[in-house]
């Protein structure tokens, strides 16, 4: 499947649309590998969402230079040497704070629509459902004899059926539902 459902814009609520808002926020592990190549200039952590990790290695990487440039090797190389190891570092550390970011991004999409039920709302219940059905039926019944009733056909009250007893009684519905009736 490509890629062009990213361009749709479905203003609004709706899964596909809080998708789409995730697929642009999410942080790749690629992309921040890539700029951690960059490393001297503290891009990596850009891009994770650090405050301070910018600015620290910019900062170091210009003292190592000024240093370099002002005949001082020795703290030049030694700075130099906390930039790399920083580097390294953040080799291990990034893969744990994408993990981290993303949580919190997946978080905020869907759990921060705003999206909140009506007062006094109990969720759906058989009086929401159309009344087209007769007098003491429940929704969803069936009219044959082959429905299966707690307790019967390995069905116990205490538990719902498994997916295999559905299937067969599934099956068994529409074979009963297959034969003609008897008038």
């Amino acid at each position: 499947m490509g890629k062009a459902w990213r361009r749709l814009d479905l203003a609004g609520g709706g899964l596909q649309a809080a998708n789409i808002r995730l697929a642009s926020r999410l942080k790749q592990r690629r992309v921040a590998y890539a700029l951690l190549a960059l490393f001297p200039l503290g891009l990596h952590r850009r891009y994770l969402e650090e405050r301070r990790g910018p600015w620290m290695y910019a900062a170091a990487s210009s003292l190592a230079i000024v240093l370099a440039v002002l005949g001082h090797a020795l703290p030049a190389l030694a700075t130099a040497a906390l930039v790399v190891l920083a580097a390294v570092f953040d080799a291990f550390w990034i893969d744990g704070r994408i993990t981290r970011i993303n949580k919190a991004i997946r978080r905020e999409v869907f759990l921060g629509q705003g999206l909140t039920p009506p007062a006094g709302y109990r969720g759906r219940t058989e009086a929401d459902l159309p009344d087209a059905r007769g007098p003491g039926e429940s929704a969803g019944a069936v009219e044959s004899t082959a429905r299966p009733t707690p307790g019967s056909a390995g069905c116990s009250p205490e538990r719902a059926p498994s997916f295999h007893e559905q299937e067969r009684l599934l099956a068994e519905i529409a074979r009963a539902k297959a034969r003609p009736q008897a008038k």
